[in-house]
């Protein structure tokens, strides 16, 4: 869990610590980050790695890791979020464990991540 100010920081930061904004596969995984999360006080929501502000003009989005869009996603109003105006970033509720969009460099409420870091082989 880290504290940042905006998405793009975020996704900088994970990167530093060798890893980035978590990918979120499937409902299970989803589920995990949420719990997790909610351990913390005062954090109503975190951002993880969907985006598409690699590329704007990609309307379904890719993971900040490369990977592309799988078919999960558990956006509050869609299947996922389509086309838009500016680049996406994508934040997680706490509450119901709802994803929204949210402008890549907003400097807003959300100041927290979830970076996710490979296992190193030894």
């Amino acid at each position: 869990m880290n504290k940042t100010v905006v998405s793009v920081e975020a996704e900088e930061n994970c990167v530093k610590l060798g890893g980035h904004l978590a990918t979120v596969p499937d409902a299970f995984t989803n589920g995990l980050l949420v719990a997790e999360v909610q351990l913390k006080i005062g954090i109503v929501d975190f951002y993880i790695g969907f985006n598409n502000y690699q590329d704007p003009k990609n309307c379904v989005g890719q993971w900040a890791d490369g990977q592309a869009f799988a078919g999960y996603s558990n956006f509050q109003n869609n299947p996922k979020p389509g086309c838009f105006e500016y680049p996406f970033c994508t934040a997680i509720d706490v509450f119901d464990g709802t994803w929204h969009v949210e402008y890549c460099t907003h400097d807003g409420d959300i100041i927290y991540s979830v970076c996710e870091i490979p296992n190193k082989k030894r």
